[in-house]
């Protein structure tokens, strides 16, 4: 059975914790920019909403379906892999919707040896809390260029929110997108700036943290942070335009890219970290 720390529950709330840490220098530091320029492998069927992936040893992998509340089986090394989605069987129903627009919050993960990563969005960096030790390794704090919140990056956030599919409605085990009207901007609290980074972080094969990193709306790629078991920022990876990480392998990179009609069409790119 997997343990976490005692303190953990208080140290993912962010609670009293915080005051046992000392404060450590702002990191600004130069890193090594790997750009991801074209896939391996495509897959040829599109997804309405992947939510999840997990690659196997063997090379293929699971994918996860929200909206078809499906998970499929696939094998990109041959055209077509002759295994029925898997449904699972869900009861009740819940909502799931939008959240205040860039909102700022920690994130966290956990490795396959219980440890616990949290990234801290105010200062920006990463702290390890290791099964059985009452203290978090602390990485630097990473220095973040303020990035003001203006027009473009409202429309940018509505644009997103909407070929997100909106909210989507489990009843039975079945889903069912609903797509509201575009909200008005003027209606939304919008902060003054971009928190340093969004969405859940991940883990890769060989223990490294992934943070995807809010840009200003004129950058097209998307660029996510790696840190290392220290909390230290080692590497920055950048995807092409219009792509979002759907999960990691070993020695790839599995990535999801919207067309213009909603679907999400799932690429493998090759990426491994440089030996250390």
């Amino acid at each position: 059975m997997l343990r976490w720390p005692s303190s953990c529950s208080a140290i993912l709330l962010g609670s009293v914790l915080g005051s046992l840490i000392a404060p450590v220098p702002i990191l600004a530091q130069v890193v090594p920019v790997t750009r991801l320029e074209r896939p391996t492998a495509s897959y040829s069927t599109p997804f309405s909403h992947l939510i999840g992936l997990r690659e196997l040893p063997d090379g293929r992998f699971l994918v996860g379906d929200r909206i078809e509340t499906s998970v499929r089986l696939i094998d990109l090394a041959i055209t077509a892999l002759n295994v029925p989605p898997i449904r699972p069987q869900v009861g009740g129903g819940y909502v799931s919707g939008p959240v205040p627009p860039y909102r700022p919050s920690d994130t966290w993960a956990v490795d396959p040896a219980g440890r616990v990563a949290v990234v801290r969005h105010a200062p920006y960096r990463v702290e390890w809390f290791l099964p059985g030790q009452p203290r978090p390794v602390v990485g630097p704090t990473v220095a973040v260029q303020p990035v003001r919140v203006g027009r473009a990056e409202r429309e940018a956030y509505l644009d997103r929110l909407m070929g997100s599919g909106g909210f989507t409605v489990m009843q039975g085990g079945q889903g069912q997108a609903v797509r509201p009207p575009r909200p008005n901007p003027n209606d939304l609290d919008w902060p003054a700036t971009l928190p340093p980074f969004e969405g859940p972080a991940r883990i890769g094969p060989h223990g490294e943290v992934w943070v995807k990193r809010n840009q200003p709306a004129s950058v097209e790629r998307v660029r996510y942070d790696l840190f290392d078991g220290q909390g230290r920022l080692i590497r920055q990876v950048e995807l092409p335009p219009g792509r979002h990480l759907a999960g990691l392998g070993d020695g790839t990179v599995y990535v999801v890219r919207q067309d213009e009609n909603g679907l999400q069409w799932l690429e493998r790119y090759a990426f491994r970290l440089p030996a250390s």
